[in-house]
């Protein structure tokens, strides 16, 4: 939630004289109430109390007021004066004092509780030296309308739209929301895929879609880097920075340079044009993994979290990714952007790059299946050399016909480096067919020929590619 005060206006930095720009706390806030305090401690500055209310039956186009109070940073009112239009300065800031103290009354009169200014203090004063509080009360019910309990440090209630009982240190959504929430998907993205057995719960796409149930988890995620001595508390415990580099592996970082765009300003004085680091690799459950998407931010906030852009679940499986787009447009509530060019190439350069890495994962499974397979026929022609006869011949017979159709599958991509070797493979095929009789075990022993060292040391050394590296 980017909640906070913005000033605005010339001339001085009164909220009662010039106004609040609420937009960010309308959408935030009065989402989970139809009541919002908001309390800000500026070090060396002062601070402010301002209050957020709407309707009961809030809904689209529903009247909200706002009102806000500032304190000196000596704890004294902090009363702008107001612009003289000919009139006693006294008398102007009588008026002043007065708008102020009508403010403060409108604030006591509309929160729920004994409130007054020596609470608003006490409150304040039980702040660290600068940071922001908000209090929310009239919770909303699950029929979207505001019940009657306290702010969010009160009791539960079990008509409340959000879960507060669950988790004491989090905030989810109630059950019957969890299943509009997307958590339901994991189902149908597994169960379509041919030829994969039915799993009891994917991993990766629980931790990816818990942004849209738990507002801990979405917090952790809400700031792509977090300055020093930052910190983000909810219900009283410390959120956890996420790094998604630690759920990443096989992670690159991939430039984009968007044309048209040059906001940057070299030291000699010349616009450099814009780059944007995309860093995309596998989530480290993959392959066995249905989600896929990017994390987008915009000056260093979470806009749009896990974008998925293929539709098809085919494509793309466990790749995943994050980027920062300072030139795009964040709508109003800050849940998407706004549509443009710059919009529309972002999505399909990422696109294409999903695209790449997808393919780079379906080359180096075929060719890690393509290793076991060699590795297999190796093993099987090693272990007729100690076999009675016919044994024998069988196994060499069904090394033969697998060896012709592994050297087939391979003819398109395996270079002269593997000539000598599978020249060696043949050779020993055609002695073992061409004996006469091998006799026992041990006189087939003595007179077997000789392995290659070559071909021993293919069988025994380990795979390099696929996902175990």
């Amino acid at each position: 939630m980017g909640v906070g005060v913005q000033r605005g206006g010339n001339g001085g930095d009164s909220a009662a004289s010039h106004g609040i720009r609420w937009t960010d706390l309308q959408h935030a806030a009065l989402r989970l109430g139809s009541t919002a305090l908001l309390l800000t401690k500026r070090q060396g500055q002062g601070t402010s109390a301002g209050l957020l209310s709407c309707a009961a039956a809030a809904g689209v186009g529903a009247e909200v007021t706002g009102t806000a109070v500032d304190w000196a940073a000596d704890g004294s009112r902090h009363i702008a004066a107001m612009p003289d239009k000919g009139g006693a300065a006294a008398a102007a800031g009588d008026s002043a004092a007065a708008a102020w103290q009508a403010a403060l009354d409108t604030i006591c009169c509309r929160w729920p509780g004994a409130a007054s200014e020596a609470w608003l203090q006490q409150q304040l004063a039980s702040m660290p030296v600068q940071g922001t509080r908000l209090l929310v009360a009239h919770l909303r019910s699950g029929n979207g309308t505001s019940s009657s309990g306290g702010s969010s440090g009160g009791p539960a209630h079990s008509d409340c739209e959000l879960d507060w009982s669950s988790d004491p240190t989090d905030l989810r959504q109630a059950a019957a929301a969890e299943v509009d929430s997307g958590a339901s998907q994991a189902v149908p993205l597994d169960s379509n895929l041919p030829g994969r057995a039915q799993q009891a719960e994917d991993r990766g796409l629980q931790r990816c879609m818990a942004v849209h149930q738990s507002l801990r988890t979405y917090m952790s995620l809400l700031f792509l880097r977090w300055p020093p001595g930052f910190r983000l508390r909810l219900r009283g415990t410390d959120v956890q920075r996420t790094d998604l580099s630690t759920w990443m592996k096989c992670c690159v970082a991939e430039e984009y340079r968007p044309r048209g765009i040059r906001d940057e300003v070299d030291e000699h004085g010349f616009q450099m044009q814009h780059v944007v680091q995309v860093n995309i690799g596998f989530m480290r459950d993959a392959p066995n993994t249905a989600v896929q998407g990017f994390c987008v931010y915009h000056c260093n906030r979470l806009v749009k979290p896990w974008w998925k852009v293929y539709s098809s679940s085919s494509v793309g499986r466990g790749v995943v990714g994050y980027l920062e787009v300072d030139f795009l447009e964040p709508t109003a509530a800050w849940d998407d952007f706004r549509p443009s060019h710059f919009m529309g190439k972002l999505e399909h350069l990422l696109q294409q790059l999903l695209a790449a890495t997808s393919a780079q994962q379906a080359q180096q499974a075929q060719q890690h299946s393509q290793q076991q397979a060699q590795n297999a026929l190796v093993h099987m022609l090693l272990q007729t050399l100690s076999s009675p006869q016919q044994q024998a011949q069988q196994a060499a017979a069904a090394a033969a016909v697998g060896l012709q159709q592994l050297l087939q599958a391979q003819q398109a991509q395996q270079g002269q480096q593997h000539a000598q070797l599978r020249h060696e493979m043949a050779v020993l095929l055609a002695q073992l067919l061409s004996q006469p009789e091998l006799g026992p075990p041990a006189a087939a022993q003595d007179r077997a020929p000789a392995v290659p060292t070559s071909l021993l040391a293919q069988s025994s050394r380990p795979s390099e590619r696929g996902w175990n590296e």
